[in-house]
């Protein structure tokens, strides 16, 4: 499998006018139909989605395009616990994709199976058993909270936020410990809402502490030929136990730029010595802890990178 075919494209901002560095809007049903087009013949061959996405699998159901790709899918995180309301929530999905099956089904927020999970994850074990469902597991944020859902859960896919500044599922040993079980790890926010792709003069107020760490880390990927947006995505795929990378994108442009740097990644080894800039902060390393203010401001200053959460 080619760096392209290791992404998965991130469908959030097809649904809706979603996140912080969303400059460009909600593309038209066309747009979409044309970068799945283009990501089709570089090689991508699966698509995150979830039913909390505005009308994402609806788009990617009525579309033509969309039907070679492998679908992820996450069962509707406003439902309580309960497995009647969690089948529903599968089938309804299943009908907005037109698809008889996805290639994996995940619990949108992990943490609620610590919580009377034992029937929602029996749902997903059935949709796995009727055939509707590859592969089920979470999408998780912490990884203390990973560590007791896979001592409860037989979990085949799991989801995480990793870039750059966020190396804690790898420092924890999880990531290694993911792959002696045999569980395929998908990544996200590799580019931390566009925040690691800001010039450090141009990080907002609630991040103004961190503009020599960036100034280092930009100079760092500089000194091996990389921009920021490179080294990111260049992090992410060259890790072996990370099976795929999801970023999304809102325009062509967004698209073409991903594809051409994905591209250039397989032929490249990823930078060196990264782990001086982990930060364990989770008010930086994860956006929903940032202030209003910081998430506008980054939104209308940056224009590069893109992850879908």
């Amino acid at each position: 499998m080619n760096a392209c075919g290791r992404l998965a494209l991130g469908t959030a901002q097809w649904g809706a006018v979603y996140g912080i560095t969303n400059s460009a809007g909600r593309p038209s049903d066309a747009m979409v139909e044309r970068m799945l087009g283009a990501a089709s013949r570089a090689g991508a061959a699966m698509l995150d989605t979830a039913c909390a996405y505005g009308e994402a699998e609806q788009i990617i159901g009525s579309g033509i395009a969309a039907r070679d790709f492998e679908v992820v899918t996450k069962t509707d995180p406003r439902l309580a616990a309960g497995a009647e309301g969690i089948e529903a929530s599968i089938e309804a999905s299943l009908a907005a994709l037109g698809r008889e099956r996805v290639y994996a089904l995940l619990v949108h927020h992990g943490e609620s199976l610590l919580t009377e999970g034992d029937a929602h994850w029996r749902a997903l074990e059935r949709a796995k058993r009727r055939g509707i469902a590859g592969k089920i597991g979470v999408s998780v944020y912490h990884p203390e909270v990973l560590r007791m859902l896979l001592d409860r859960f037989s979990i085949e896919v799991v989801q995480l936020p990793a870039s750059l500044y966020d190396q804690r599922f790898a420092r924890s040993g999880l990531l290694d410990e993911l792959a002696r079980r045999g569980v395929e790890v998908h990544v996200r926010s590799i580019f931390l809402q566009g925040l690691i792709l800001l010039a450090p003069e141009h990080l907002p107020a609630h991040f103004s502490g961190l503009a020599r760490h960036q100034r280092r880390l930009h100079a760092h990927l500089a000194a091996q030929g990389l921009t920021p947006f490179e080294g990111a995505l260049r992090h992410a795929l060259g890790d072996p136990r990370v099976a795929r990378v999801v970023v999304g994108t809102e325009t062509e442009a967004q698209l073409d730029a991903l594809l051409a740097a994905a591209t250039r990644a397989q032929d490249a080894l990823p930078p060196t010595d990264l782990a001086e800039f982990a930060l364990e902060d989770e008010r930086v390393v994860l956006p929903f802890n940032w202030p209003t203010a910081a998430r506008a401001f980054t939104s209308a200053t940056n224009k590069e990178g893109n992850s879908y959460e």
